[in-house]
């Protein structure tokens, strides 16, 4: 207890000590050592003085210089002492002072050094404080930089590493999962998954991690967040929400979803999900999801445009195949109609002509003349038939409307099947050559389907003209089909692949609509520019 209390006033002494200026330190110091030699010396001269007598004087005088001598050197080690407790009390800030900035050149900022007055030594003690705030500030934001680079080096290897995943496969499941992965793990969610959509709005899971542990493991795990998710794909946008977690009771769940997106599109979305309420902290990793979502948007429509390439050069190629197979069935159809309609028709002609060279009756010559002369309108009409199937001549002639009018109305008479058609165009409306030649195909294409495929007992053709453009629309009221199975089909849809081709070769496009039991309707719109005019 008396060692504590000894310690307490040694400190509060050093304390005290340490607000006397030091300009007054230093005078105190010379004058204590001056004083204290002076009054030594003053004490023993009026001693002398007070015993100085005529006899003491002779007697004592072979002892006054050794008396003064010790007297002078007791106040100099009297004056030595207080002198070296006076430079301890100013030496000792300075030590302090040396100390902490020691302890600083190792690092520890923590140290500040005492400032008892305000001297040189307070004023450099204060000084020296500043200085460690600013290295401690400095480091601080250092530091803090440091953590930001180091974030956005990781995060930048992520996104490198994505892009380089997504160069060297096609394989966008795994890109997907890639991604699904190193989202989870910049943003410390638990669990999460990509959701693409499709044209009518459903969600397909492609990738799917941890989701036990969030959600039930039913056929449908994200039924209870459908409506965010809609919500995102709608807007575009980023949402986060908490929910009761389904797979444990009494807990919530909170989510974050972003959108996949490329371009204007919105190709689905990314959903993390944590029991952490700190993982909705927007700030958290953001720029790197939508990164992230960034290039998974434009993988997955990368890889939807690659599969759609990859679909239409096979279409294109059965395409071929058919347009060759459809050209040689078109020889072999005229080659048999010239061998059995033609040439019969000219070798009837030339038994005819022998049988007419050995007549000498009037009446016989002219029967058979007139037989004659059937016989080469008939054969002149096959041969016409034969021109028109091949490229009707009235459609240059005339134009796409009174060829269309003749076809249906020739269709019908072969076919049985009745066909309306209408066209409201403004008078003597015409349209390039190759424009009407492929409209024409279309609607020859078409009802070709009709007779084949739709068991149908109407069909309508309408040509019409928009504000923008051309429309035909031909209808029938047979059996309908499954578009997308009928051009996916690896045997069929060849000849609605053929119309497209057609269509989108004049600038047009075109739209199938058709259902099973519906009956179908194909609906064809080429725009208008400065070449289609009336004449």
């Amino acid at each position: 207890m008396t060692s504590h209390r000894l310690h307490g006033l040694w400190d509060n002494f050093w304390i005290w000590a340490g607000r006397v200026p030091l300009r007054a330190k230093i005078i105190g110091i010379v004058l204590t050592a001056t004083c204290l030699t002076g009054s030594g010396v003053l004490i023993w001269t009026e001693g002398r003085l007070s015993l100085s007598t005529p006899e003491r004087g002779a007697m004592a005088a072979p002892f006054e210089l050794n008396e003064l001598l010790v007297i002078v050197l007791i106040a100099m080690a009297v004056g030595l002492i207080v002198a070296w407790l006076l430079t301890s009390i100013l030496t000792h800030q300075i030590t302090q002072l040396t100390k902490v900035a020691q302890k600083v050149a190792r690092g520890d900022l923590s140290q500040r050094a005492p400032v008892w007055a305000d001297d040189e030594i307070g004023q450099l003690a204060a000084t020296f404080n500043l200085m460690i705030d600013s290295l401690a500030a400095s480091q601080q934001s250092l530091e803090a930089t440091n953590a930001r680079l180091t974030e956005r080096t990781e995060t930048l290897g992520a996104l490198y590493s994505l892009a380089a995943l997504a160069a060297e496969t096609a394989d966008i499941d795994r890109i997907l999962a890639d991604g699904l992965e190193k989202a989870r793990q910049i943003t410390e969610m638990e669990a999460g998954a990509v959701l693409l959509t499709n044209s009518g709005g459903e969600f397909t899971v492609r990738a799917k991690q941890d989701l036990t542990g969030c959600l039930h493991a039913s056929p449908d795990p994200f039924t209870s967040i459908k409506p965010v998710l809609r919500r995102v794909i709608e807007n575009a946008e980023q949402a986060q929400t908490a929910i009761d977690c389904p797979a444990q009771t009494g807990h919530r769940l909170f989510v974050r979803v972003a959108p996949l997106q490329a371009r204007n599109s919105v190709k689905g979305v990314l959903v993390l999900l944590s029991r952490e309420k700190s993982a909705l902290d927007p700030a958290r990793s953001d720029s790197f999801l939508l990164a992230i979502c960034s290039q998974l948007g434009i993988a997955v429509e990368n890889t939807q445009l690659w599969n759609e390439l990859k679909q239409r050069d096979a279409m294109r190629t059965r395409l071929l195949a058919n347009a060759v197979s459809a050209q040689e069935q078109e020889r072999e159809r005229i080659s048999r109609e010239l061998h059995d309609e033609t040439g019969q028709a000219l070798t009837a002609l030339l038994v005819q002509l022998k049988v007419f060279e050995r007549l000498r009756d009037e009446k016989a010559i002219a029967k058979h003349a007139e037989t004659l002369r059937q016989l080469v309108l008939a054969t002149l009409e096959e041969v016409r038939r034969l021109a028109r199937d091949l490229r009707p001549g009235m459609l240059d002639e005339l134009g796409l409307v009174p060829t269309l009018e003749w076809h249906t109305r020739t269709y019908a008479q072969n076919t049985g099947i009745p066909v309306d058609f209408e066209a409201l165009l403004p008078e003597d409306f015409r349209l390039p050559v190759h424009t009407e030649l492929a409209l024409y195909r279309v609607v020859q294409e078409a009802l070709t389907n009709v007779v084949r495929h739709a068991n149908a007992t109407r069909a309508s053709v309408r040509l019409t003209k928009t504000g923008d453009g051309v429309r035909l629309a031909i209808s029938d009221d047979g059996c309908g089909f499954d578009v997308a199975a009928v051009m996916n089909a690896q045997e069929r849809g060849v000849g609605l692949l053929g119309i497209q081709e057609r269509v989108e070769l004049i600038g047009g496009n075109l739209s199938v609509e058709s259902t099973p039991g519906n009956g179908t309707s194909l609906i064809v719109e080429v725009p208008l520019n400065e070449r289609m005019v009336a004449v």
